[in-house]
């Protein structure tokens, strides 16, 4: 990783009788590593409950398809009338439906990710408990390496695992820092124009990822609508 530090930095023994600046250096490094433990910390962490939200979902909602298919189809062998003529290509057609949505979870792995998500925001923590510690070093020499090492630690944690989603960094921070930016404009009109569209953004990224996790729900539905016929066939019978 490249140093923008190197080039003004100062050894033991150099300069003497001059102020030393490597420890407001080490101060702006640590607190710049904290800010983006943190974020990152956040932004994992929903990652997670997104995850983990939607592998439950999904699964209930392949169980209550699985359940009410084979209900269907058992129902429709004795009584082939109860979901009308065409019921024998309705029971097909969610067949399909469930084969296809099985396959999309599986490729999904969603378990499987959040569970990494755990891990990698557990991995942030623990690289912030080091910068903490760093703060009570008494040779700030020391902290300036050791603030290389952790700066080289948290790269490598985010070249080894997936990342969060523009919907998990706007429930981590909110939807006014999302859209924010760090450059200055020189025209204020198109500063404030640049927000409004980066505000913009990120509530249509959160809009999709909230619609993403209902639709397990509306196969539950489904499912419920095609168990309908078969209860009430039963309550007739």
């Amino acid at each position: 990783m490249t140093d923008v530090f190197d080039g003004s930095r100062m050894r033991l023994g150099e300069n003497r009788g001059q102020p030393d600046l490597t420890l407001g250096v080490a101060d702006t490094r640590l607190a710049q590593l904290e800010s983006r433990y943190f974020t990152t910390y956040r932004a994992r962490l929903a990652m997670e409950k997104r995850l983990s939200a939607r592998s439950r979902a999904w699964n209930a909602a392949l169980i209550a398809l699985t359940s009410a298919s084979s209900l269907a189809g058992v129902s429709l062998l004795v009584d082939e009338s109860i979901y009308g003529p065409r019921g024998a290509l309705l029971l097909t057609l969610f067949g399909l439906l469930t084969l296809v949505a099985s396959l999309v979870v599986t490729n999904a792995q969603y378990g499987v990710r959040a569970r990494a998500a755990a891990e990698n925001y557990r991995a942030v923590q623990q690289l912030s408990v080091v910068a903490e510690r760093l703060r009570t070093e008494e040779k700030p020499h020391r902290q300036i390496k050791k603030i290389r090492q952790l700066e080289v630690q948290y790269q490598d944690l985010m070249n080894h695992s997936e990342n969060h989603s523009a919907a998990d960094y706007v429930n981590a921070v909110g939807i006014l820092r999302a859209g924010a930016i760090r450059e200055i404009s020189v025209d204020a009109s198109f500063r404030r124009m640049r927000i409004a569209m980066r505000i913009l953004k990120s509530s249509v990224a959160k809009t999709v990822s909230v619609l993403a996790s209902l639709s397990p729900w509306l196969f539950m539905v489904l499912s419920a609508w095609l168990l309908f016929p078969v209860i009430r066939w039963l309550a007739d019978a």
